[in-house]
């Protein structure tokens, strides 16, 4: 009952603000004399899901479907996120503190930049169609406007069952990266992409179906891929095309194999359906529960052209897949999927010679920041921060901080923001000066490794702190590079503070969240829609690794192995086999990591484990219990348990694995 109390007093919520906001929007339109289309169309949007939000309300009458809703109200449940962005808007908006007069309008406009609002109306879209999904049966009246794109969405008459085959066609999130990197994307950034011969020709189905963006590391290829995104989502509202899209990292490789990716490219567009084909619905009848075949997914894949005018599909990164166990199988399908009418944009760094010969069939355009992206970057950072404002306005140098900056970036963008940073953070005229004056003598010669010279910089500066600070630093890096996946802010948090003979750890051993970015002087970023945390660029692995600035792989992989360990020996895992796993995955953050991953980490770091912290790990059967739930909790049940706990015995005299009669008997796992 609790449950859906709290479901109902979202859904009242979420109704206010959303009435709110388009109350404030039709005020505009009514006060202005042209309100702009875009601010219609947000408009229209809001009360597109105002329409939604009060379907949902009055459904959430009936206490039994109030429950199999509740699910709406998770931490990580469509309601939040659409509360989340909503808020955002409403800050931005300004809607508090404004008023509705007519004067408001006339003198000041409509508070939001074009690129802006047509931002906020993609992610009211996308959560206008999850909650209208999640709320199953329905059927809502629009304007003629947005009749292509509600059509596509709101004519899913069977709900629970087309979630149920969207989830069984893929059961991750596609579009968490997409937003991480809107939102950090500035604006303008990109545009001259837009009107090039090449993208138009492409865009437009005038030249070849693939086209290829090459840049070198830092040019700012993920920025445009996004605005890619971004500008495509906005054209195909009117003309039923669709669109799908992958952000591939060198850090979760193994959460994008081959088999991932076309699972998750076949959701995204068949979502973007009126209804599910009949040879979805009929294959998954026949397959539950065990998930689709690969040949299935392919078919599928392969189907989609036939549904849509025009089928586009965005890959960003080629280079930071894994040749073998990624791209060997990927290049060969891009290029059937370039063969059957898909249009494809991908973008990679230059020098993967695979890479380079399989794309032979595409268009291809050399991707670097022109001078006005980093012109027009570097003023908005200056003017964003009014400590260096005034220190540059006092020094009058704007121009030539501009002009040093963008001739050391000869096209890397993510030059002109480590620099234009580092310029920010003086604390003087004559400090500006001075680092100025040395950015002026700064070399990068080396086109592989252009950022070299400023890594160098930030690692000097790094190093010149208190060596608590420094070891600090190290280790966080050291868990960015290694880390079997993309880490939580949370899960950072603690996996750097555990120490030797801790079996407990508060909150109060741990640093802020804003000491993990302080301490890395740059190096790390925070994605704060997704609450992650990782290295600012894939090339920062590299150079932490050439520069040995970190440890070799076998013994950081061996450091993260013992974290692991000692984190699943805690007092607070010794719980019996009756007792509930999924609070403590909620208050222990970190367990799911240390769970999923510690075999990866032992595979990699050799045979020298210390001796103690494996003794007291598997003396405690209720320890093991729960590591072992955990891992079921969060991996496929199809990989042997065996071949974990193994693994760890391997690491450890043989007198120590459980005796036999005890609940974790060794012939259980040897």
């Amino acid at each position: 009952m609790a449950e859906v109390v709290a479901l109902v007093a979202s859904v009242i919520t979420l109704l206010d603000l959303t009435g709110k906001l388009a109350l404030f929007g039709n005020g505009f339109i009514s006060g202005a004399k042209r309100a702009p289309e875009e601010v219609r169309d947000l408009v229209d949007e809001l009360n597109t899901l105002q329409k939604i939000i009060i379907r949902l309300k009055d459904f959430l009458g009936n206490e039994q479907q109030s429950l199999t809703l509740a699910k709406l109200e998770a931490i990580d449940g469509p309601l939040n996120f659409c509360l989340r962005d909503l808020q955002q808007l409403d800050i931005d908006l300004n809607s508090q503190s404004s008023g509705f007069f007519k004067a408001f309008y006339k003198r000041l406009g409509w508070p939001l930049r074009e690129q802006e609002t047509r931002k906020y109306i993609q992610r009211i879209m996308r959560h206008k169609s999850s909650l209208a999904i999640e709320l199953g049966t329905y059927q809502l009246k629009i304007s003629e406007q947005l009749k292509i794109q509600a059509n596509k969405q709101d004519s899913w008459r069977a709900g629970e069952d087309s979630l149920k085959i969207l989830g069984w066609l893929y059961k991750g999130k596609f579009d968490t990266r997409h937003i991480d990197i809107q939102a950090r994307r500035k604006e303008g950034i990109g545009d001259w992409l837009l009107e090039t011969p090449e993208f138009r020709g492409w865009r437009n189905g005038d030249t070849l179906p693939a086209f290829f963006g090459r840049g070198i590391p830092g040019a700012g290829k993920t920025f445009i891929s996004s605005l890619v995104i971004d500008h495509l989502q906005s054209s195909i509202r009117k003309t039923g095309e669709a669109i799908a899209y992958i952000y591939f990292e060198y850090q979760n490789q193994t959460q994008q194999r081959p088999i991932d990716v076309v699972a998750s490219l076949v959701q995204q567009l068949v979502s973007q359906l009126p209804r599910i084909p009949q040879e979805v619905e009929a294959r998954y009848k026949e397959m539950r529960p065990k998930s689709p075949a690969s040949e299935d997914l392919t078919r599928i894949l392969f189907s989609m052209p036939k549904h849509f005018p025009q089928v586009f599909i965005v890959c960003d990164a080629l280079d930071e897949c894994d040749e073998k166990t990624q791209r060997e199988d990927l290049l060969p399908l891009f290029r059937l999927m370039n063969d059957k009418g898909f249009r494809l944009f991908l973008t990679s760094r230059p020098h993967p010679e695979d890479i380079q010969q399989s794309l032979c069939y595409a268009t291809k355009l050399n991707l670097s920041a022109p001078e006005t992206d980093m012109r027009c970057y570097i003023q908005q950072r200056i003017e964003r921060n009014p400590q260096a404002k005034h220190l540059v306005e006092k020094a009058g140098c704007l121009e030539e901080i501009i002009s040093v900056l963008v001739e050391n970036a000869k096209g890397v963008f993510l030059l002109v923001r480590f620099d234009i940073e580092h310029i920010c953070q003086q604390p003087s005229v004559w400090d500006l000066k001075q680092e100025l004056h040395k950015l002026k003598g700064l070399s990068h010669s080396s086109e592989e490794w252009p950022l070299d010279p400023t890594y160098d910089r930030i690692m000097e500066t790094l190093r010149s702190r208190p060596k608590g600070s420094v070891d600090r630093a190290i280790k966080i890096l050291s868990w960015l590079s290694m880390a079997q996946r993309t880490l939580t802010v949370e899960e950072l948090r603690v996996a750097i503070s555990v120490e030797a003979d801790q079996y407990n750890l508060d909150d109060i051993y741990m640093p802020e969240p804003t000491t993990l970015t302080d301490l890395c002087a740059g190096l790390v970023v925070v994605d704060e829609q997704s609450d992650t945390i990782r290295l600012v660029h894939h090339a920062a692995q590299d150079y932490l690794k050439r520069k040995a600035v970190i440890e070799s792989e076998h013994e950081v992989h061996l450091d993260l192995a013992i974290t692991c360990i000692r984190y699943l020996s805690f007092d607070a895992f010794r719980i019996s086999p009756e007792e509930p796993l999924k609070p403590l995955l909620r208050r222990y953050p970190f367990l799911d990591y240390a769970a999923k991953n510690l075999s990866f980490h032992l595979r990699h770091c050799g045979g020298d484990v210390m001796h103690g912290v494996l003794v007291r790990f598997l003396e405690s059967s209720n320890n093991i219990y729960a590591f072992l739930r955990a891992r079921d909790e969060s991996s496929d049940r199809d990989l042997k348990l065996g071949s974990v706990l193994g693994r760890v015995y391997y690491h450890c005299d043989i007198e120590n694995c459980p005796d036999k009669g005890e609940p974790m008997e060794r012939s259980r796992f040897l």
